[in-house]
């Protein structure tokens, strides 16, 4: 399975805001994955093509994410992305990928989330300007029998 992270620029957490350089080895600052705070777990955050989709706020560039071979890997249970929240404590990105239109719609092709999920992405899409595939999502997703889930 392909692991993916999306990231601003070189900066590869939402909390820690720590700066990685592609294709070494970046190693985060907090790492206890038996803390039941989360906040307190640390370690960096990615997913997997078919939850991609819903991280995209997470970033303006998505890279592949390789796991040295003496990290340690955590799967976050989530109901909101099921198998779709990994962490590590160590991590190297590789293959920068622009966001895009048609990336993101292969994401959405790939998807496996839950219809609350895709609920979230329609705004999430359309405030980064991404309408087509919001309302794609829409089309797809949206019917009278669940509509008042939006």
């Amino acid at each position: 399975m392909k692991y993916l992270k999306w990231v601003f620029k070189d900066k590869v957490g939402h909390r820690d805001d720590q700066s990685f350089e592609v294709g070494k080895v970046t190693i985060c600052d907090t790492w206890d994955p038996n803390n039941s705070n989360w906040d307190l777990r640390g370690g960096f955050n990615f997913t997997n093509e078919e939850c991609a989709l819903r991280w995209m706020s997470r970033g303006d560039t998505l890279y592949e994410v390789e796991i040295p071979s003496d990290g340690e890997v955590l799967e976050v249970r989530n109901d909101k992305t099921p198998g779709g929240i990994i962490v590590a404590n160590k991590i190297i990105l590789n293959n920068p990928i622009p966001i895009s239109e048609e990336l993101l719609m292969d994401f959405y092709d790939k998807s496996k989330l839950p219809l609350s999920t895709y609920f979230e992405c329609i705004g999430l899409l359309a405030s980064r300007g991404y309408y087509d595939i919001a309302l794609t999502i829409i089309k797809d997703k949206v019917n009278k029998d669940n509509s008042k889930e939006l």
